[in-house]
């Protein structure tokens, strides 16, 4: 079989053009917005054990805090209830269930829950009866611009 030069050219031609369309070029990522810019790591978390009642959870310094998960366990039994709740008392989120030591809470906030630099966010715990008085809760999230 007798190959022209012109078939030949335009052979290498289509697989020159080809590798150059299948390579792959340097990525380049744009932010979508500036929603997380403060500092080198500016994601934040925050646990312990608290008894019932009302107490200061946290304050933001430093820039807007952004809430985006709550976990909350307990061994106490029946009925309980978690309230965060802004410096003036207005309720930020409210949570509630049943035995929070069999079944407990685990919530993700798409986009989360804003505590603005230089506000407290406290939270209340209630619950119907059980031995242990503690609750053990970790609060995490990212810092972001103002």
């Amino acid at each position: 079989m007798h190959t022209s030069r012109f078939q030949l050219g335009l052979i290498c031609t289509l697989a020159i053009g080809m590798g150059f369309s299948l390579s792959s070029s340097e990525a380049v990522g744009y932010p979508a917005s500036a929603a997380i810019s403060m500092g080198v790591n500016p994601v934040w978390s925050l646990g312990g054990d608290m008894g019932p009642g009302s107490h200061t959870l946290v304050t933001a310094t430093g820039g807007d805090l952004i809430i985006t998960d709550v976990n909350l366990s307990s061994n106490r039994g029946g009925w309980w209830r978690m309230k965060l709740l802004r410096p003036d008392g207005s309720s930020a989120a409210n949570f509630s269930g049943e035995d929070s030591h069999t079944r407990p809470l685990s919530r993700t906030f798409s986009s989360g829950l804003r505590v603005p630099e230089g506000e407290s966010l406290s939270v209340n715990w209630d619950a119907a009866y059980g031995d242990d008085h503690l609750y053990r809760y970790t609060l995490s999230g990212y810092y972001a611009q103002p």
